[in-house]
């Protein structure tokens, strides 16, 4: 008799929409404890160990980057589903530690509330998987057109209806739907993301602060992420998550950091991408900065975009007004 391996009833749940995300989560948990009993049983037979440190629990990174990238993928396909999928990271947050089998990942205790191996998988994904070209049937396209790459993720309708215009299309509807999805978690407070949408607004919209024949010669994008991409990445954050980062206070770079920061093993994300002159990281001041640049947008004022960058810019003016007027209600009187 043949067994559904754990990591395939997984993955079935997660698509399963009858399920509840409370029984979605607690199959993700079980079914991670089959594979570490199974993945231990396979290295005491074979007295080969499968795992980078030697405490570590053998199976479950493999499975949890596994299950991480099934979410994220229905994700990038289905925004209405992004609710669900967030709910069901809740509840597994909520399944504590693995205690009777003492975990270790990463030579670290494994606690569910950590979400072990989603950072990581959403790094891969950022990186590689969210835009790469694939056909109908999910192979990667090895010779593509970079006129047309930058024109379809831009935002342009597809002339012709082809397996690259439609790849095209595809990732870029992909990943718009990731980053509305991570941008939602944060919002609901599932997970705080405060690195990514930082450096988005800094390297897409406060160039356009400088003098246009200044970040017209930049370098802002290339033909498989360009700029106008990358600024309608950037609004997406600010819509779906204004609240969160209009109250976020973090601090990534010396500028304005109170407790210390070494730049050259750090890094300065947080450091200003044109005109700006504050602190390294959020503040009111520079949000009013980032909502002024897109109100220059939307009026013409700062070069000629493509329609639906412009609609993005209006969407979000009137997104960023809104969380300042329940900002301002908030204040005590």
């Amino acid at each position: 008799m043949t067994h559904t391996p754990p990591i395939d009833l997984a993955k079935a749940a997660l698509h399963d929409k009858t399920l509840s995300p409370h029984a979605v989560a607690f199959k993700i948990v079980i079914q991670c404890r089959r594979t570490a009993q199974l993945a231990e049983c396979d290295a005491t037979i074979s007295g080969l160990a499968s795992v980078a440190y030697p405490d570590d629990t053998p199976g479950i990174q493999e499975f949890l980057e596994s299950v991480w990238v099934t979410l994220l993928d229905i994700a990038s396909e289905d925004p209405s589903s992004h609710l669900r999928l967030a709910e069901i990271i809740a509840e597994v947050q909520a399944s504590g530690k693995e205690e009777a089998d003492a975990w270790f990942l990463w030579h670290k205790p494994f606690d569910w509330a950590d979400l072990p191996m989603w950072g990581l998988t959403n790094a891969e994904m950022m990186h590689w998987a969210t835009l790469t070209p694939v056909d109908d049937e999910r192979q990667v396209l090895r010779e593509t057109d970079d006129a047309l790459a930058t024109s379809i993720l831009s935002g342009d309708t597809p002339a012709e209806d082809t397996v690259e215009t439609r790849a095209w299309a595809r990732g870029r509807k992909h990943w718009l739907n990731y980053n509305a999805f991570r941008a939602k978690l944060y919002a609901l407070g599932v997970y705080e993301d405060t690195h990514w949408p930082i450096v988005l607004v800094r390297d897409y919209i406060e160039p356009l602060s400088l003098p246009e024949e200044v970040w017209r010669a930049y370098e802002l994008g290339i033909p498989t992420y360009p700029h106008e991409l990358g600024m309608e990445t950037a609004m997406t954050w600010l819509r779906v998550a204004g609240a969160q980062i209009f109250a976020c206070d973090k601090i990534f770079g010396p500028k304005g950091n109170r407790t210390g920061w070494n730049p050259r093993t750090l890094g300065a994300p947080g450091i200003s991408g044109g005109t700006w002159n504050g602190v390294d990281g959020y503040h009111p001041d520079r949000w009013r900065h980032w909502k002024d640049i897109l109100k220059a947008i939307v009026k013409g004022e700062k070069g000629a975009w493509r329609p639906n960058v412009i609609e993005a810019a209006k969407l979000t003016v009137e997104a960023m007004d809104k969380v300042e007027e329940v900002h301002v209600r908030r204040l005590p009187a």
